[in-house]
């Protein structure tokens, strides 16, 4: 287990997971539009079915290729400065998705001990805290404008959760997490995104 902010840290610099995601992503990609001078390209489903191609006017059909590297608390517990170090590495190094979460449970949901705050004003979930929100916009924008796309994780699955392993604070139901859906979708639709559905729990009861 993590203990602090710092071996974070150096975790996310020294050498966390490396992957190729094959299976489990909603593709929801659009150009980034805030934060760079060029957009990234549209990303889509090739005709094959089996690898994800760009599509703009200027780089059209070409196989994009995933390198990620999953910092699944970079939204959570870096200052911007500590957020900034790591991207910039992760672009020297030829990556070309970070991978993360926007929330996750309980006291993973504090943005830093500079920021303050929490994802959801008292808990709420139909109340996002626009300071923990401008950090995850700040990082986004940051990973866009090195020429990375940030494949996220809207929530992990513990905030559904209310019994069993892996059980959170049940931050979420049915209804919330539609309208929390739609919340950060409109927010990120002109970001280079791509939405990961997942979050590693069991679904043991109906309303999970």
């Amino acid at each position: 287990m993590i203990q602090s902010r710092s071996s974070l840290f150096s975790m996310l610099l020294l050498g966390s997971a490396t992957w190729i995601v094959s299976g489990m992503i909603w593709l929801c990609m659009g150009n980034m539009t805030c934060c760079s001078s060029e957009p990234l390209a549209r990303l889509r489903v090739a005709e094959s079915g089996r690898v994800l191609v760009t599509r703009n006017n200027q780089n059209n059909n070409q196989p994009f290729f995933w390198l990620a590297d999953t910092g699944w608390l970079l939204f959570h517990w870096l200052e911007l400065a500590e957020v900034d170090r790591y991207l910039e590495d992760r672009a020297a190094k030829g990556f070309t998705v970070i991978q993360t979460m926007i929330v996750g449970t309980d006291d993973e949901f504090k943005v830093s001990d500079s920021v303050g705050g929490m994802a959801f004003e008292e808990g709420d979930p139909g109340v996002p805290t626009e300071a923990y929100f401008q950090q995850v916009d700040a990082i986004i924008a940051k990973a866009n404008s090195l020429g990375m796309r940030v494949a996220d994780e809207p929530t992990w699955g513990n905030p559904m959760r209310k019994t069993g392993p892996n059980k959170g604070s049940k931050v979420f139901d049915a209804e919330s997490i539609r309208k929390y859906g739609e919340f950060v979708g409109r927010r990120y639709r002109d970001a280079a995104v791509v939405w990961i559905v997942g979050g590693d729990c069991l679904v043991e009861a109906g309303d999970e």
